[in-house]
């Protein structure tokens, strides 16, 4: 059964891959432990500490208050006009935009928040993006 405990946490935190966990009991990746069928079954005696901490590791576009903001607006479509896509539903605005964070290498560092407006079709569910300024990527 100890043996199943630390598979289990294993797998199920990340820590190690589907196939280091079958190499650990040294059996198919198909075959289940007759005690325990099902990790809802088992109990969980899983610390605080061993539970994946939160986060990603990267700053979100709220991370940086110094930061200039500029807003994108689409150029060619505005809320409620008709959908280019679909042509027969109407455009909408999105809650959120998208964001893009641009930061400058050079001391001290400087950052630009790129709010790009996003409208969407009420029909289709197409989602029209405004165009990334001149001389800037999407990719990161």
């Amino acid at each position: 059964m100890e043996l199943f405990e630390q598979m289990r946490r294993e797998y199920e935190f990340g820590v190690g891959t589907i196939a280091g966990v079958a190499s650990l009991a040294r059996r198919s990746r198909n075959s289940v432990t007759p005690d325990c069928a099902s990790i809802q079954s088992c109990p969980s005696d899983i610390s605080a500490d061993e539970k994946k901490k939160p986060g990603h590791g990267r700053n979100g576009a709220d991370a940086y208050r110094g930061a200039t903001r500029v807003e994108v607006l689409y150029r060619r479509l505005t809320a409620g006009d008709r959908c280019p896509g679909c042509e027969k539903g109407r455009v909408d605005v999105q809650q959120d935009p998208r964001v893009l964070v641009r930061i400058a290498g050079q001391a001290p560092l400087t950052a630009a928040v790129y709010e790009l407006e996003r409208l969407r079709c009420n029909l289709c569910g197409e989602v029209f993006t405004a165009q990334t300024p001149e001389g800037m990527t999407r990719e990161r």
